[in-house]
């Protein structure tokens, strides 16, 4: 089975034939801030009902977080517990966001 996602990324296989193919991009890539915004705003205008993220506490979740609220797009944190207490240290910072 073949899965084709934005005409630019195939994958095809399972298991130990996995692999997927990547087309070079067909645009100017943005900054790691402008790709991430167009990104959120992609996903706001095709999901169904509200946004969830998953929050770990960490930077990178906190990251995709800032991002949202600069987009002013709402969404709702769902603090995440890695066990076995993986995240226990950032768990502080995501109650405080």
């Amino acid at each position: 089975m073949e899965l084709l996602f934005n005409q630019y990324m195939k994958s095809s296989g399972n298991g130990d034939t996995w692999h997927v193919d990547i087309q070079p991009a067909t645009r100017q890539v943005g900054t790691y801030f402008e790709e991430t915004l167009k990104t959120l705003e992609y996903i706001n205008e095709h999901k169904e009902g509200e946004l969830y993220v998953l929050y770990s506490g960490g930077m990178d979740s906190e990251y995709v977080c800032e991002c949202l609220i600069h987009l002013g797009i709402k969404f709702t944190p769902v603090i995440v517990r890695l066990l076995p207490d993986y995240n226990k240290h950032d768990i502080k910072y995501a109650l405080a966001f």
